[in-house]
């Protein structure tokens, strides 16, 4: 569409999106439970998925992850 000569041509202009804030995987989930842990990180909004294969029952106890603790996730 053209605009008349002096008119007034309104611009809007998009907002870059927020960069998704870091979180930290606690240092001390090795050994606790796997509920314990669900709870945990959960709680700082992440999901948990245990690898095909492991025990899933909640009180078996977590002796590794992947990221692994001290790392930062979106």
């Amino acid at each position: 569409t053209q605009a008349d000569p002096g008119s007034v041509v309104t611009l809007s202009q998009a907002k870059k999106p927020a960069e998704p804030e870091k979180v930290k995987i606690p240092d001390d989930i090795g050994g606790k439970t796997l509920q314990e842990v669900q709870g945990i990180l959960g709680g700082l909004g992440l999901q948990v998925n245990v690898q095909p294969g492991l025990p899933s029952d909640p009180g078996s106890k977590v002796i590794n992850s992947n990221p692994g603790p001290g790392s930062e996730v979106d």
